[in-house]
């Protein structure tokens, strides 16, 4: 290839550490940011050919999204489409391409040409691009009248605008480099609002993890330390061509084996936690502790969400549940430890991540 065609650009699925770009698994986006050339690919349902009995269509917010998620993450988007055999687009699916087509012209500043988000990861609210000294503030979870905030930002506001409507957005600079945004007080207009926030000079960020004091927290399993575990990828189909990705933390080897995330607290109180997990038959029971800076700590108790054991453990089923409460008893980066209790039983469970919701 590269002898007839030397400008042709090769992917990494060619395999043999060839390639000239990297393209992650099918329906896979990263959840943090990667480092150079690489590639997200999809489907506008769940088929790569056209399939009469696949309904299950992507409507225009989910590409959207999925679209954002990945520039926001440093990547290029490539959605397939699955013609009928006459080359006609089955009418669903042309529908919501079109009405994410009109979304992505009005905001294509946004978009095109931009780089990745400082914050390296999804903000609990929706995600961010750079454009020279502008953010783009993508406002996936639009409730009328909410604060949402950006914890580490550094450089200097000159204004917030809406970009759809030329709304001008409040905002206020608080301690520790937290700037709060407050929304409208009414509906979304659109599939995704945009919020232009310009600054003095190009974005200084610090992507210590921040603790939102009013949305739910995603601590994922990309952004822990660990000791004695290990990082690893599960991915499954859920039904045909569904393809399901999750990183975790498992292979828990010891009693004192530990997961550690490095948070930048707002506001300091109790927070209830939830765990997203799998865990085979044989591991049934498990025990850990929570531990927050201060001496507060929180006992989780996992049993199975599968009845595959060790020798034959299946597709993966994950679940999420509530375990308790855990207090931060100061404002500012402290670390967060989720470590084994008691000695964990075939190598305990595969932890995708905390979910921290402030007690309100």
């Amino acid at each position: 290839v590269k002898k007839y065609q030397p400008q042709a650009l090769i992917n990494s699925r060619i395999g043999n550490g060839v390639g000239d770009y990297n393209t992650y698994g099918d329906h896979e986006i990263p959840s943090r940011n990667v480092e150079g050339l690489w590639e997200a690919v999809n489907t506008s349902n769940d088929s790569w050919g056209h399939a009469w009995y696949d309904e299950n269509w992507k409507g225009p917010e989910e590409i959207i999204t999925d679209l954002v998620a990945v520039i926001a993450r440093g990547g290029n988007f490539m959605l397939n489409i699955g013609p009928r055999a006459d080359g006609t687009i089955p009418e669903t699916n042309a529908a919501f391409l079109r009405s994410a087509g009109s979304w992505i012209k009005k905001h294509g500043d946004a978009l095109y040409g931009a780089s990745p988000s400082p914050w390296l990861n999804a903000l609990p609210w929706g995600d961010v691009t750079v454009k020279g000294n502008q953010l783009n503030l993508f406002v996936e979870d639009w409730q009328p009248g909410q604060n949402i905030w950006l914890p580490g930002l550094k450089s200097r506001i000159r204004s917030a605008t809406i970009q759809s409507t030329g709304e001008k957005i409040s905002f206020t600079k608080e301690s520790n480099s937290w700037v709060r945004f407050t929304l409208p007080l009414r509906v979304k207009k659109e599939a995704v609002e945009v919020i232009t926030v310009q600054l003095e000079d190009k974005p200084a960020v610090d992507a210590t993890l921040g603790l939102d004091p009013e949305s739910n927290t995603l601590l994922r399993a990309d952004f822990a330390e660990t000791q004695g575990c290990k990082k690893s990828k599960s991915s499954w189909m859920e039904k045909f061509g569904e393809w399901k990705h999750k990183t975790n933390v498992e292979q828990w080897n010891s009693d004192s084996s530990s997961a550690t995330w490095t948070i930048d607290v707002k506001t300091p109180g109790k927070y209830f936690v939830t765990i997203d997990y799998n865990a085979w038959k044989d591991c049934d029971g498990g025990e850990w502790d929570l531990l927050a800076e201060g001496g507060a700590r929180l006992r989780c108790y996992t049993t199975e969400t599968t009845g595959a054991g060790s020798n034959d453990r299946g597709r993966f089923r994950y679940r999420k549940v509530r375990m308790g409460l855990i207090e931060f008893k100061k404002s500012g980066k402290q670390n967060l430890v989720l470590k084994a209790a008691a000695m964990p039983m075939a190598g305990g469970m595969q932890l995708h991540a905390l979910e921290l919701e402030a007690v309100r």
